[in-house]
């Protein structure tokens, strides 16, 4: 990953620039995705699914994909899927880099302050922010739909890592 693509994807996770700012890359999709595979192992390193990481790993794979492309394709936009995939994973990735420390502290500490559990609600909502900053750039839509796609988006990938963890 080039140092100029790295800063993109750290400007949409700041709301900066969208997905449309990234070169169309495979490699970049796919370096995207190792980062974001490597954080979601560290999480479930900190915070342990019993025995489920590899399994959480591949559903929240095939679930991003399919998700995105199926969004995308529903409005006959599929040629935005590598460009949107690097954009979600990248900032996937920063997004749970932040997280780490504030997941470490909460697993280390048995009862949580009401900080840092502010702190994981503020993190989750930027992470809503990013995912339909990241919509409304690749579905060209306005702020409202976004929102309602990103938060279905959550919403899924919420109840897919209950379902792993079950």
């Amino acid at each position: 990953m080039s140092l100029s693509a790295a800063r993109c994807i750290l400007d949409i996770a700041l709301l900066r620039r969208g997905p449309q700012d990234l070169p169309y890359s495979w490699d970049l999709t796919l370096v995207a995705m190792v980062a974001s595979v490597a954080t979601t192992v560290a999480a479930d390193l900190i915070q342990p699914l019993p025995g489920a990481t590899a399994v959480h790993v591949i559903v929240t794979l095939l679930y991003t994909w399919a998700f995105f492309y199926g969004v995308l394709q529903m409005r006959g936009l599929e040629a935005r899927l590598m460009q949107t995939m690097a954009a979600v994973f990248g900032t996937d990735a920063i997004i749970t880099l932040v997280a780490l420390p504030l997941l470490h502290a909460m697993t280390a500490t048995p009862r949580a302050p009401a900080i840092g559990l502010l702190a994981v609600l503020l993190i989750y909502g930027w992470n809503i922010a990013v995912v339909a900053h990241i919509l409304r750039h690749a579905l060209s839509t306005g702020r409202g739909p976004a929102y309602l796609w990103g938060i279905g988006y959550i919403l899924g990938m919420a109840f897919l890592g209950n379902w792993v963890a079950s």
